[in-house]
């Protein structure tokens, strides 16, 4: 959360944000370093009372006494990780102590043991699924925002300079740490069938064609303010999307292929300046009901992608030339 620089909140799941970067939890690494000491130990020959301190480590977690005693034992904590890994390899372990049977004593199989903790902590919704359907902020992240959530997004993987602001708003974006109606009805525990969650934009327009029987609530979601919403479907947002058409033609208006596109400076300087029409206050003006604020038309040179390299580079020759 400090890296990102954006103080997201407590709120933003933690497998999330080790999605986002393409990073793993510590203890994943503290699993496989214990691993490979058990195997040192088991097959150890070099110095033999170290060999009788891990036997004799072994019969007190092993033991039949007292659950305190086993517990002090450096061996019950690793029988106990490896008996959710692995529990065929743990009852082997423990029928081979309780035998004094110590040559018959194996390695860990830590390939394994690494992909049974993975698959139950590494656990994710079907990208298929509908967000509007599904609830969760996992949900959405799986099916709008990460087209592999074994693979860091794209913004970090690839070689891109993004303007800090605009990376600011695609991180807190895709994290589900904006001010959405979804995010903030979520918290504040009103559901969307009791009318919470609403476009703030889209609802007055809507209830006016209900009251006359127009309207169509299949074509805005039932007025629910989610991501795709806000980017693809409200009318709010009509100028914007005009100024980056070839960037929603390229992706075929689709919210993944969006968010997963190759210049995600275009998708960050995209999102950021939705995001910025939406912290505006909402004013209706009858004859246009497709106008933004000047504030969201920013300057068309930020859609410029550059390397790192190459704004060092002209940061540097700006600096000479002064």
């Amino acid at each position: 959360r400090q890296i990102t620089g954006d103080r997201l909140p407590k709120s933003v799941p933690v497998k999330m944000l080790m999605a986002e970067f393409g990073c793993r939890p510590v203890s994943w690494q503290w699993c496989k370093l214990v691993c490979r000491y058990w195997n040192r130990l088991v097959v150890q020959s070099t110095y033999p009372y170290l060999l009788d301190a891990f036997r004799a480590d072994l019969q007190l977690a092993c033991g039949p006494g007292d659950g305190q005693v086993r517990c002090r034992a450096w061996s019950s904590d690793v029988l106990c990780m490896l008996s959710c890994c692995d529990p065929g390899y743990a009852a082997e372990t423990r029928a081979i102590v309780a035998a004094q049977n110590w040559e018959s004593l194996k390695v860990v199989d830590i390939d394994h043991v690494m992909e049974k903790w993975q698959q139950a902590w590494w656990v994710w919704p079907r990208p298929s699924g509908d967000p509007r359907v599904v609830k969760g902020v996992e949900q959405t992240y799986t099916s709008w925002m990460s087209d592999d959530v074994s693979e860091a997004a794209k913004y970090v993987s690839t070689d891109c300079f993004i303007q800090p602001g605009h990376l600011s708003s695609l991180v807190r974006f895709r994290l589900a740490s904006h001010k959405l109606q979804v995010v903030v009805g979520r918290w504040a525990k009103v559901s969307k069938q009791d009318g919470g969650r609403r476009c703030r934009w889209c609802l007055p327009f809507e209830l006016a064609k209900s009251s006359d029987g127009t309207g169509d609530n299949d074509i805005l979601n039932g007025y629910v303010e989610d991501e795709k919403h806000v980017l693809l479907e409200c009318p709010r947002y009509y100028r914007i999307r005009q100024r980056f058409s070839s960037l929603l033609e390229e992706c075929d208006s689709d919210m993944l292929s969006l968010m997963c596109y190759e210049n995600q400076a275009a998708v960050a300087h995209f999102v950021h300046a939705v995001l910025k029409l939406h912290a505006e206050p909402i004013i209706h003006d009858e004859s246009d009901d497709d106008t933004c604020g000047d504030s969201c038309l920013d300057d068309e040179s930020e859609l410029v992608e550059m390397s790192s390299g190459e704004l060092l580079l002209s940061t540097l020759m700006h600096d000479f030339d002064a």
